[in-house]
């Protein structure tokens, strides 16, 4: 149970610092809100990589499997499309390049803080 608890807040802290990366870094994608705007997409994003990504890597598993792995992007792709769909008034990212630079972003920055808590 609280191996869960700690994914939840880890993926939560990393989509929050990824969102403000992405707001910085990416030119035609903003982040107009707040601090409580910016938890509650961090969290949302959580809650579709803990249960929705796994559902979707399971129905493309073996896509996952013959692009070696490229498809997993496509995947985080849609689940960030998805949060700006969720929450338009606040996070905007336009369709092609700057959703994928934010893509690779946010998957890098969740590839480091999942590293550092399986280290601990």
């Amino acid at each position: 149970m609280f191996g869960i608890i700690s994914k939840f807040i880890t993926q939560t802290i990393a989509n929050g610092i990824g969102i403000l990366a992405i707001a910085y870094l990416v030119n035609g994608a903003f982040f107009n809100g707040g601090w409580l705007e910016l938890l509650e997409i961090a969290v949302v994003l959580a809650i579709l990589n803990i249960i929705v990504r796994p559902i979707l890597k399971l129905i493309f598993g073996p896509l996952i499997i013959i692009t070696l792995g490229i498809f997993s992007l496509v995947l985080n792709g849609a689940i960030l499309w998805a949060a700006t769909f969720l929450f338009p008034q606040y996070l905007i990212i336009p369709f092609w390049w700057p959703l994928i630079w934010a893509t690779l972003i946010i998957s890098v920055i969740n590839i480091v803080f999942g590293v550092a808590r399986k280290k601990d």
